[in-house]
């Protein structure tokens, strides 16, 4: 469990979240591609990998939703900090339900 302490943490803390999205998102993604060119080719295998991946996105979503709400709970942020956090936790949600 990690402790956020000071501005300077929570901003580090918001910069590593945002990055999980960019990754998150790159990930969900290629997942898309993936299932198009599967059902276009008919390809079970290619389906078969890009359910084994959904797993993985589905932890990592869940993976940023805990470290947000960790963010929340042990920084109390204010005003904007704190709609970042709740945006991005709806934008996690919304990749993994995209990827699935």
């Amino acid at each position: 469990m990690r402790k956020y302490q000071g501005r300077k943490s929570l901003d580090l803390a918001l910069l590593e979240i945002d990055t999980k999205i960019t990754v998150l998102s790159s990930q969900v993604q290629a997942v898309f591609k993936d299932s198009m060119k599967s059902f276009y080719n008919k390809d079970l295998k290619r389906s078969q990998k890009i359910i084994e991946e959904d797993i993985l996105i589905n932890n990592f979503s869940k993976e940023v939703e805990t470290q947000s709400i960790e963010i929340i709970r042990d920084q109390a942020p204010l005003a904007s900090d704190m709609r970042k956090l709740t945006s991005l936790i709806f934008v996690s949600q919304e990749l993994e339900r995209i990827a699935d």
